[in-house]
């Protein structure tokens, strides 16, 4: 799937609702009106970086989704996350955080 195709699937999961959130499904139907905009990343830094900063430049952005199409089991999880802390102002709080979570920052 390519990125297009990945955004729509996400649009879609919001407008059926599947999200538990209603307003999730209401924007969902005209995301550019709210400022929501979508990419699709690796799990890459610099890329994460670089996504974060362009929408914090873009007035027209009220909220940035990133969505991570190759994490799909635990330890695609782990590595996102451990990412994620590294770039300013994520921050993995092991006393917030699941269990497994509180492992994978301890390892």
């Amino acid at each position: 799937m390519n990125a297009e195709q990945i955004i729509k699937t996400q649009l879609t999961f919001y407008r059926e609702g599947n999200a538990g959130c209603l307003f999730a499904a209401h924007a969902s139907a005209e995301p550019e009106k709210f400022g929501w905009h979508f990419a699709v990343s690796d799990v890459d830094q610099r890329q994460i970086e670089t996504l974060i900063q362009s929408a914090v430049g873009d007035e027209k952005v009220s909220t940035q989704s990133i969505i991570f199409p190759k994490v799909l089991n635990w330890d695609d999880l782990k590595g996102l996350l451990l990412t994620l802390v590294k770039i300013p102002p994520f921050l993995l709080d092991k006393r917030t955080c699941a269990r497994e979570v509180r492992v994978w920052a301890t390892d």
